[in-house]
Parts: C-alpha cells; sequence; structure tokens
C-alpha cells in the first residue's frame, strides 16, 4: 500500500530518535509495523512491538504466524500458559488447592523458590522451549503494554525480553494510562472502611504512616518465610501447601 510505503520511509529517513506516526484505521500500520521488523532483523537489529490490548496483540501474532518460522515471537503474561507442575499428576498437584485450583505459570512453585526440572525443559513458559525463550530468541517480540510494565525495571525487562534496538508503540497514546494502572491499588470504598477499622486511620497520610510503621515487620516476615523454605527445600522435605500459600501472600 502507498500509505505502508510512505510510513516505512518517513521512520526509515528520520534523523531523530522517537517519531510518531498518525495513520487511520485500515491503512496498514500492522503489516508496516513488521515490515520494519524484517528490515531491523535484516541488519541483526530487534525490533518490540507493543499494543493496548490483547485482541490488538492476536492480530499482529497472526501475521507474524505468516513469517520465517523463529523471526517472530508473541509472549503474553505467564498467567496465560499451563503450569505442568501444578497440573494433576505433576509433582506438585497438591499445592494447587492453595492456588485457588490455577494451575497457570504465574503461580507455578518455582515462583516460589521451589526447584522444578520443568523450568529448564518442558514448561511452557520458562522451559528451554517455552514461550519466553522463544521470545529472547526471536528478532521480532510482540507482546501487550501490561506485560512490558509488569517487569519493575529496564534490567528486569532486558533479563525478561532481551535487549532491542527498536519499539514500536501501537496506539501510543494509551501507553501512559496502562503504566499509570500498572503502578497503581485500586481500593473500594470496602476497601477503605476496613482500613479504617484495622488501622486506626482516618486521613490517607494517616495511612500512610501507618504503612511505613508496618513495613519492617512485613519484610522480617517475608524473610522468615524465605528462610522456612530453604531450609526444607535443604534437608529434602516437603514444603506444606499453607506455607507456599501464606509465602505467596507475603510476597
Amino acid at each position: 500500500r502507498e500509505a505502508q510505503t510512505q510510513g516505512l520511509n518517513f521512520i526509515l529517513q528520520s534523523k531523530y530518535r522517537v517519531q510518531g506516526l498518525a495513520a487511520p484505521t485500515g491503512s496498514g500500520k500492522t503489516g508496516l509495523a513488521l515490515a520494519l521488523g524484517v528490515i531491523n532483523a535484516r541488519k541483526s537489529k530487534r525490533t518490540l512491538i507493543l499494543t493496548e490490548t490483547k485482541g490488538l496483540q492476536a492480530i499482529y501474532a497472526a501475521e507474524g504466524a505468516q513469517m520465517q518460522r523463529g523471526l517472530v515471537a508473541n509472549i503474553s503474561g505467564a498467567g496465560n500458559y499451563d503450569c505442568h507442575a501444578l497440573e494433576l499428576g505433576g509433582r506438585y498437584d497438591y499445592l494447587t488447592v492453595s492456588r485457588g485450583g490455577r494451575t497457570k505459570c504465574d503461580q507455578g512453585p518455582c515462583n516460589a523458590g521451589l526447584q522444578c526440572k520443568l523450568r529448564d525443559m518442558g514448561c511452557t513458559f520458562y522451559g528451554s522451549d517455552g514461550a519466553l525463550q522463544r521470545a529472547r530468541d526471536a528478532s521480532i517480540v510482540i507482546t501487550n503494554y501490561a506485560n512490558w510494565f509488569s517487569a519493575a525495571d529496564q534490567s528486569m525487562k532486558e533479563e525478561k525480553f532481551g535487549e532491542f534496538d527498536t519499539i514500536i508503540c501501537d496506539e501510543g497514546d494509551k501507553s501512559a494510562d496502562v503504566l499509570c494502572n500498572s503502578l497503581s491499588i485500586e481500593l473500594d470504598l470496602r476497601d477503605v472502611a476496613h482500613l479504617k477499622k484495622a488501622t486506626g486511620t482516618q486521613t490517607i497520610e494517616q495511612w500512610i504512616g501507618w504503612c511505613r510503621q508496618l513495613l519492617p515487620s512485613v519484610e522480617s516476615e517475608l524473610a522468615d518465610y524465605q528462610a522456612e523454605v530453604k531450609s526444607i527445600k535443604a534437608s529434602g522435605g516437603q514444603l506444606p501447601a499453607t506455607l507456599l500459600a501464606d509465602l505467596r501472600t507475603a510476597q
């Protein structure tokens, strides 16, 4: 399409580090972004494509699936992948109840410090043939803003996905809102009423002060849980499901 060619030339010929491109629906932005990724790949450069919604991410993934095998990887959060260790018959299936019946990788026992052989091979997310490794190996990676922002800092992003030479933000005007949402905690009126009663506070300032006073004890409790898990693992014992549930809550 002519619009795609114009947009691609505009980006490639730009001397600026950041470029904004406004184009209407149906103008071929998906193809343009993937084409830019292919051009980068030929120069041994990596491209990250971010979308606001999983629906839009799926559209990119569908087009990327038609390209050279291994060139494009589509990845979502760990909560979208099955944890074989927690499934019925898995090594840690007895922990499934403590995780509300969920058997996804974000609830996997490895996240609580347990050793899992599937982590190296066989895990749908963390394994050597899992979604995370495929993303690290790919020249073009497709994911959503929420998954990208889930890493606390840039070093965690690089460890998780690898480094990128180009980042394409589809519907970039929505990225600030998604970032704010990822850094916020929503409290409804019932939560506020419970907190006021439990902490004896009446204002936000008082509640913040209460949180700061409580933080050292929470950190100490978390350290105790982690030490107990380490001790049980060292002795070859089986971790109680209740302990892992408490550790997950503390984290």
